[in-house]
């Protein structure tokens, strides 16, 4: 997108699935992300490198990047996660993954508080179980983009 407003009307209408981007309301959170600090990467030094490393190989194994494609993390197209909303709606455009362990709660509906649960409680699009120490390398890994 070439403006924070465009990006904002079309989550809007993507994201949110909303028939519309009200102007007013595209304004109105444009001013508000606009008075939010960036996120702070989180930078992988030392040892921490090897365990990034483990955890992009999980991303990787995992096709995280069929839906959440670098580098924005993201994609265009929408995709039936395992989840319905309260709208009946079974397919979402996946979000940026770009500062994703500054966030939470994760999910549109806020339904898994935090990033281990979005894959231990949720299973969020995983081929098989993880180990506890690929999760917490994928985890890692997450904490970088």
């Amino acid at each position: 997108m070439t403006t924070l407003e465009k990006q904002v009307a079309q989550s809007i209408t993507s994201t949110m699935q909303a028939p519309t981007a009200k102007p007013e309301v595209v304004q109105d959170l444009t001013a508000y992300l606009k008075t939010l600090s960036p996120a702070p990467p989180h930078l992988s030094v030392g040892s921490h490198q090897e365990v990034v490393h483990r955890g992009k190989t999980v991303f990787a194994n995992q096709n995280c990047a069929r839906c959440h494609t670098p580098p924005s993390y993201t994609s265009a197209g929408t995709y039936d996660v395992g989840l319905t909303d309260e709208a009946g709606h079974k397919t979402f455009n996946p979000p940026s993954l770009r500062g994703i362990s500054q966030g939470g709660p994760y999910f549109h509906d806020g339904r898994a508080r935090t990033l281990e649960e979005v894959f231990v409680r949720q299973r969020h699009q995983l081929k098989g179980d993880l180990t506890k120490q690929e999760l917490l390398d994928l985890i890692a890994f997450l904490g970088t983009i």
